[in-house]
């Protein structure tokens, strides 16, 4: 495996066995990043856990041929082999990350996934990133206002697929058995099959929030924390009724009697009283406009959704929204918004969080490195605009954000220092026990 690194102006470092596809791959994934920027990393994995899972079972390291055991684990390493390769992971050769700071204190970020071009309809990337980017209407829904957004393109049927195929393949018969009756379960819930369900929708979602600083909402868990009182507004492309129906059939199970106004020439059906799913009170709410099923929050969410697509006067047509994609395209495979007021809450929850966590032993360890790692993150903010794009020979995640590369590199080195010490207390534990 090649690892080329470019930090605080280093030039990237390689070392290669296959120098021509090494140099390659490293070209493919270096030339769409921005040199130049404080944080320039490229790891060429050439295809690594297919060439991982061959040799393990070829026998030729760890598994020794001859015995019944090691033979039945080699076939078994090689089904997974299989099953990774038809579905696409193994098509992974290489990540890089760029990062470089502009004047207003934000960063110029890019992530890019390079993969095998032949590979890319396969069902995880088909199924996470959908298929050729476009202009997402579901954004025209988003009322202004919303603080946090993320939309995007996938196929829900190729990762039910994926993940059904997964289990029966390369799963245990454990495994095998919940699986089976997590869908029969499922089934007798929803009253339709899943794959009939998912077969009715199309390969767009977006969900959003709001905040009301008006009001505040203590997070579950009994510490006393508050933020804002969060709205939501979730957007599904469909295009029939399925969703619709069924979702109509759940709230009919609980007892709630629904009414019906009309919003911009759409039927917009609300329960008539205000249920608590946790400790956050929602008037559940929901609209079929052409190729969409929205559900809100509460009856006036999905109103403002309907009246935004009708008259163009949603988050996507503001100031605040345009000047945060500026030189972005709107032509995606999804987006990651995430304002300052958004930032903040997130900031001031955290916040919160680490004077309740305890600290000092082992057991704290995982609380420990959540704060330390929120710690590093010193004066940057959350805040980001980020747009996705499936293209041929891989997935570009760019656009701007108030984290840096000097905060990504500290987390790394957190997250490995983390490992090694819960490594070294589970055997400090066995030696003791």
């Amino acid at each position: 495996m090649l690892l080329g690194l470019a930090c605080m102006g280093m030039a990237p470092l390689a070392l290669a066995a296959d120098a021509d596809s090494q140099t390659l791959d490293f070209q493919a994934i270096a030339s769409p990043l921005d040199p130049g920027g404080e944080l320039f990393l490229v790891v060429s994995a050439r295809r690594w856990l297919d060439r991982s899972l061959a040799t393990l079972a070829s026998g030729k390291r760890g598994l020794p041929a001859g015995e019944a055991v090691e033979q039945e684990t080699r076939q078994a390493i090689e089904q997974l082999r299989g099953v990774l390769a038809r579905q696409g992971l193994s098509a992974w050769r290489g990540l890089g990350v760029s990062s470089v700071a502009h004047p207003d204190g934000r960063y110029a970020t890019k992530v890019f996934l390079l993969r095998d071009a032949a590979d890319a309809n396969l069902p995880l990337w088909r199924g996470c990133f959908g298929w050729l980017p476009r202009h997402l209407l579901s954004l025209d829904f988003v009322p202004a206002g919303f603080s946090v957004v993320r939309a995007g393109t996938f196929d829900p049927v190729a990762l039910w697929k994926m993940l059904g195929d997964g289990v029966r393949e390369a799963g245990t018969p454990a495994a095998r058995q919940a699986f089976e009756q997590f869908s029969q379960s499922a089934q007798a819930l929803l009253g339709i099959q899943i794959p009939d369900l998912l077969g009715s929708l199309r390969d767009e979602y977006l969900v959003a929030l709001r905040f009301d600083e008006t009001k505040e909402w203590a997070l579950p868990g009994g510490g006393g924390v508050a933020i804002p009182v969060p709205s939501f507004l979730v957007v599904i492309g469909t295009g029939e009724e399925v969703l619709r129906g069924v979702v109509e059939m759940q709230l009919s199970r609980l007892g709630l009697v629904l009414s019906e106004t009309q919003v911009a020439g759409v039927a917009m059906r609300s329960t008539e009283t205000t249920i608590m799913p946790g400790t956050l009170p929602i008037q559940p709410s929901f609209a079929s406009p052409s190729g969409f099923f929205i559900f809100g929050s509460s009856p006036q969410i999905v109103e403002q959704a309907l009246l935004a697509s009708r008259h163009r006067h949603g988050l996507v047509t503001k100031g605040e929204f345009l000047n945060a994609f500026q030189g972005a395209s709107m032509v995606n495979n999804g987006i990651l918004y995430v304002d300052d007021k958004a930032a903040q809450i997130m900031r001031h929850g955290l916040a919160s969080l680490q004077e309740l966590t305890p600290g000092g032993d082992c057991e704290s360890l995982a609380a420990g490195r959540v704060q330390d790692a929120w710690r590093v993150l010193g004066g940057e903010s959350p805040a980001c605009a980020l747009v996705v794009q499936n293209w041929k020979n891989g997935v570009m995640i760019m656009g701007r954000s108030g984290v840096g590369g000097e905060a990504v590199l500290k987390q790394m080195a957190l997250s490995a220092l983390h490992w090694w010490t819960q490594l070294w207390h589970q055997t400090m534990s066995a030696e003791r026990m």
